[in-house]
């Protein structure tokens, strides 16, 4: 994985833009990673929202590493990171989910480490017009990221 800037999120989120149709948010269906971004496709996430909660339907590979485990199936809190972290994540998906602006999750780590990772959610809709799920790319810089890491910094910021 290469170092991550602008251009990389940028360019999920054009994508993302060009499947909206009347102004509204694509759905599920009007987007194809594998083929159309692959190049997003093991940083990826899809969450389900349910009346009970979020659930992740898919986790891509390079996710699954970093995190140490296997997430799809599996409850949004269900991870091992922080209850810190868990924390901001919820935070994040319930501001996406609840307005249907695209925001980022940003992670800072202390001063010397090199650390800034960005997680880019964007809203994907039912036919109703209702969000039915979100769509997650995740942008590392710190190549050898450990789920473990002290996190300095966590902030949402809207697109």
């Amino acid at each position: 994985m290469t170092e991550i800037g602008k251009a990389d999120w940028e360019s999920l989120y054009r994508y993302w833009l060009s499947k909206h149709v009347d102004g509204r948010p694509p759905a599920r269906d009007d987007i194809d990673p594998p083929t159309e971004i692959p190049q997003f496709v093991s940083t990826m996430m899809i969450i389900d929202v349910l009346p009970s909660g979020y659930q992740y339907r898919l986790v891509g590979s390079a996710l699954r590493d970093r995190l140490g485990g296997e997430l799809s199936g599996k409850s949004v809190g269900s991870s091992r990171q922080s209850d810190s972290l868990k924390h901001d994540w919820k935070t994040l998906l319930d501001a996406v989910s609840g307005d249907r602006k695209p925001r980022m999750l940003v992670v800072r780590g202390p001063t010397g480490i090199s650390l800034s990772n960005l997680i880019l959610v964007l809203p994907l809709i039912n036919r109703a017009g209702e969000i039915e799920c979100l769509l997650a790319g995740a942008f590392f810089r710190y190549q050898d990221f450990k789920q473990d890491l002290f996190v300095d910094d966590v902030t949402i910021v809207e697109i």
